[in-house]
């Protein structure tokens, strides 16, 4: 009888934890995946195109949480967009 295998990666845990935990969790990770993404897979060409598209949907985010009055949530993307632009691969801060 054939049988199959999972593996679960620490990538695949942030993702499930991302979709149950508060969303200044998931904006971290939306704000800090695409810079590390880009790192590892992306080519020169790459970057020409994913600043201008990277800085839209942050701030176009930002904005709309801003009005919404989450500002826990734009204070958690920013953190984000500094970690990723910085390289951090670390999990994102506890909750305080």
């Amino acid at each position: 009888m054939p049988t199959a295998a999972v593996v679960v990666t620490d990538r695949c845990i942030d993702s499930l934890r991302a979709q149950r935990e508060p969303p200044t969790w998931a904006a971290y990770l939306k704000a800090r995946n695409p810079w590390l993404l880009l790192r590892r897979r992306g080519g020169p060409g790459s970057w020409l195109t994913f600043i201008p598209t990277y800085a839209a949907l942050v701030v176009t985010s930002a904005a709309l949480y801003a009005l919404r009055g989450r500002l826990d949530v734009v204070r958690a993307m920013a953190r984000g967009a500094a970690a990723g632009f910085g390289g951090a691969t670390d999990p994102p801060p506890a909750r305080a």
